[in-house]
């Protein structure tokens, strides 16, 4: 994990606060950080800059394909088991609310897995036996129970920052809304929106590579709010 940091040059504090963030990307980089809402990278002067802000917005909706695909049981995701459905259905009850269903899923996830660096379960069966494990245990069963309710969602990694002024590698995922476009949730911290310091990779897994960031702009809010 260690060999894996991305650091900046600046701490970066009350990271919940945040309302945007501009970073020079200093060293060997060529691709890797998604262009999607909160975040796009672009090039000026010979330089590399990401930018990081609540109001990037992409106006892409989800097609119905991905709906489906983020729908479909698989091995990893086995959301078709009469046990995470029922599951689902007993964390969830009769709320309707597509937002308080994943805030409800977001809570249980973040209280029934236990965090564990070192437990490594091979499946999801294995974290309901085991009750432990990492980022990406937290997003693996989120991600089966949210399909299992009826709501498409895909895993996602990228960088956080998990210190001051060093940034590693995180799982976590995204869940389509009611009007159709993708949105970050974290049940590793029960985040329903993330901090912008959630740096999604472009494809699933993307090793950082040799560089490091410099702070050019941060903005913070006035007040806080989920």
């Amino acid at each position: 994990f260690e060999d894996e940091v991305v650091t900046i040059d600046t701490e970066l504090i009350d990271n919940e606060w945040i309302k945007r963030l501009v970073f020079e990307v200093v060293g060997d980089y060529k691709e890797g950080f998604d262009t999607v809402n909160r975040q796009r990278v672009f090039p000026k002067n010979g330089k590399t800059y990401l930018e990081l802000d609540y109001d990037i917005y992409t106006t892409n909706k989800v097609t119905e394909e991905e709906v489906n695909k983020n729908l479909q049981p698989t091995s990893l995701y086995p959301s078709n088991d009469k046990f995470f459905i029922n599951l689902a259905n007993e964390i969830i009850g009769d709320t309707e609310n597509r937002i308080d269903k994943v805030r409800l899923l977001l809570d249980y996830v973040d209280k029934f897995v236990e965090d564990n660096y070192i437990s490594n379960p091979l499946s999801v069966y294995d974290i309901i036996e085991q009750k432990s494990g990492d980022c990406s245990e937290h997003a693996l069963l989120f991600n089966t129970l949210a399909r299992a309710a009826g709501i498409p969602s895909r895993e996602i990694h990228g960088l956080i920052n998990y210190e001051g002024n060093k940034f590693g590698l995180h799982a976590w995922n995204e869940v389509v809304m009611d009007d159709g476009y993708w949105y970050q949730a974290d049940p590793s911290w029960n985040y329903f929106r993330p901090p912008l310091t959630h740096i999604k990779f472009e494809h699933l897994i993307d090793i950082p590579a040799t560089y490091s960031f410099k702070l050019i702009e941060v903005e913070y809010f006035d007040e806080y709010y989920e």
